[in-house]
C-alpha cells in the first residue's frame, strides 16, 4: 500500500504492507524495509540536486528488478524464524523494544525464551552470548547477513557450505539464455508460452523438431532409430538483469537450436501489466510495437541464444570428494563466438562460408539445396544469414564482410573465370584454363595505341 504526502515530491512517499495478507510478517517487513531504504537515499540524491523528481515510476521499476530478491531474502530471513522457533527460541524485532532497555549492541535483535512468566527484560547477558547448538550454526551458514556473531560456527558453517553444494540444490537440465536482450523503457518482462526446439537424438544424432510448453512433457519419435524422444519444460520470467528464459529437462537427446521464428512468447506492459503475444520473432530484429491498453512503446531485441546443459561431476579435493556442476554445450552446432561446422561450407557450395535462415520453416541451412532435401514443403528466399567464423546472425547481404568478424563469407569477387563477364575481365589474373584468356592475342594493334600505352 502507498501513501502520498500532500506536499508530493517535496517528501517522499511511504510503502506498507498491510499485516492481514497472506505474506508473512517477516517478509512483508523485509520487503517494506529495504523499499523504504531505497525511497530515502534516493530522496536524498534528489535534494541534493536541487531537482524535484517523481520517484513513484522509478520504484517501480527498482521493484521489478529485485522483487526476486527481495523475496529470497525473505524466505531466508522466514526460514531462519521458522527453526528457531522450533528449537524455542523467539526474535523479536528491534522496533518492538523501543520501551525496553538492552546492554545487546544495536542493530542485534533479542533472544527470548518462550517460558510463561519470563519477559524480554529478564534475559540476562550470559544466556545470550551462551554458545549457540548446531541448528543455530546452520541457520547462521545459510544466511551470511544475520545479525548474530559467534566466535566458535566456523566448523558448523563450513559444514553446512558443504551440504549446499550436495546434488539436491545442483543445478541440473539444460538452460536457455538470451543473448543480447534489449527491452524499452516501459517494457516489463519476457514470458515464454510454448518453444520449438530443434533435438538431437543421443544414440544416432538425427535431430527432430519438438514444441514445449509448460503444461506438460513433450516427446518425439526420432526417425531413424525410433527413440523416445522427451522434453519437459520450466519456464520463468526474463528481463535485461536476468535473461534466462527457462529450463529444460531432456531424456535421451540434446538440444541444438531455439527457433525463435515459431516460438510464441509474450512481452508484459510496465505501467498497466497488460500481456501482449509475440509470434514471429527474428534474431537481431528490434520489434517495436505500441500497448493495447495504456498505448506505451513497447520494443524487445534478442540477439541469440545460448544453451547450458548442467550436469554433475566429481571433483576431489584433499579431503573428500565433491559434487559439483558443469555446464557446456553438448550438441549445439550455432554457439555464437565459435564457428560453423566446417566454416559454413557444404557439399553444394565449397566456397560459401556462411548458413542461411529460411523464413519458411525458421531453420537454418548452409544452402538452398540442403533446405530441399531436408524439408518437403515449398522454399522461400532467405532473409538472414549466420557467418560461418563467428555464427553471427545478420541481414543478408552479399559481397559483404560479416559485421562481427569482418570476414568475408563468399569469394565470388575472386574467381579467376570470365562467367559471362561478370567474373574476372583482367587477362592477367584470368586463369589459363579459360579460353577467354588469350582471345584477340593475335590481333594486330597500331603504333599509335602502343604509343599511347606508353605515354600512360
Amino acid at each position: 500500500m502507498v501513501s502520498f504526502p500532500e506536499n508530493y515530491p517535496l517528501e517522499v512517499f511511504q510503502v506498507t504492507i498491510p499485516e492481514d495478507q497472506d505474506l508473512p510478517s517477516i517478509m512483508g517487513r523485509h520487503v517494506e524495509k529495504f523499499s523504504q531504504d531505497w525511497l530515502q537515499a534516493k530522496h536524498a540524491t534528489v535534494q541534493l540536486l536541487g531537482q524535484p523528481e517523481l520517484l513513484f515510476r522509478p520504484f517501480l521499476r527498482w521493484l521489478d528488478r529485485n522483487m526476486e530478491r527481495l523475496f529470497t531474502e525473505g524466505a531466508r530471513l522466514l526460514k531462519r524464524e521458522l527453526a528457531a522457533e522450533r528449537a524455542g527460541i523467539q526474535f523479536i524485532p528491534f522496533r518492538d523494544l523501543s520501551g525496553t532497555k538492552s546492554t545487546s549492541p544495536p542493530h542485534s535483535p533479542l533472544l527470548a525464551t518462550q517460558d510463561s512468566g519470563q519477559s524480554t527484560t529478564d534475559v540476562s547477558e550470559e544466556e545470550i552470548k551462551k554458545k549457540p547448538s548446531q541448528e543455530d550454526c546452520e541457520l547462521h551458514g545459510e544466511e551470511e547477513s544475520a545479525p548474530y556473531e559467534y566466535d566458535n560456527c566456523e566448523e558448523e558453517i563450513g559444514g553446512a557450505r558443504d551440504r549446499d553444494s550436495t546434488p539436491a540444490t545442483m543445478r541440473k537440465g539444460t538452460e536457455v539464455k538470451l543473448l543480447g536482450l534489449s527491452m524499452g523503457e516501459d517494457t516489463g518482462i519476457l514470458i515464454a508460452q510454448s518453444l520449438a526446439l530443434l533435438l538431437q537424438c543421443t544414440r544416432c544424432k538425427a535431430k527432430e523438431e519438438v514444441r514445449v510448453s509448460a503444461e506438460g512433457a513433450s516427446s518425439a519419435e526420432c526417425s531413424k532409430c525410433h527413440a523416445q524422444l522427451s522434453a519437459k519444460a520450466h519456464f520463468s520470467t526474463a528481463h535485461h538483469k536476468d535473461p534466462v528464459l527457462g529450463k529444460l529437462n531432456l531424456q535421451f537427446c540434446h538440444a541444438v537450436e531455439l527457433l525463435l521464428q515459431t516460438s510464441q512468447l509474450a512481452l508484459t506492459c510496465l505501467h498497466c501489466s497488460l500481456k501482449h503475444p509475440l509470434v514471429g520473432l527474428c534474431y537481431g530484429v528490434k520489434r517495436e510495437f505500441n500497448c493495447r491498453h495504456c498505448h506505451r512503446r513497447l520494443s524487445v531485441l534478442i540477439e541469440g541464444v545460448r544453451l547450458y546443459s548442467f550436469e554433475p561431476t566429481l571433483e576431489a579435493t584433499a579431503n573428500s570428494v565433491i559434487l559439483k556442476s558443469k555446464n557446456y554445450n553438448k550438441g549445439a552446432v550455432i554457439q555464437p563466438g565459435k564457428p560453423l561446422p566446417g566454416n559454413g561450407t557444404c557439399k553444394h557450395y565449397k566456397k560459401s562460408f556462411r548458413w542461411l535462415r529460411f523464413p519458411c520453416c525458421g531453420r537454418a541451412y548452409p544452402c538452398d539445396l540442403c533446405h530441399n532435401e531436408d524439408q518437403s514443403h515449398e522454399m522461400e528466399l532467405a532473409t538472414r544469414m549466420i557467418c560461418g567464423f563467428c555464427a553471427r546472425e545478420q541481414p543478408y547481404s552479399n559481397g559483404k564482410a560479416c559485421l562481427g568478424c569482418g570476414s568475408f563469407m563468399t569469394n565470388s569477387n575472386f574467381t579467376p573465370h570470365w562467367e559471362g563477364g561478370q567474373g574476372c575481365r583482367n587477362q592477367i589474373r584470368m586463369s589459363r584454363k579459360d579460353k577467354q584468356k588469350y582471345s584477340n592475342s593475335n590481333k594486330t594493334v597500331s603504333r599509335k595505341a602502343t604509343a599511347l600505352q606508353g605515354k600512360r
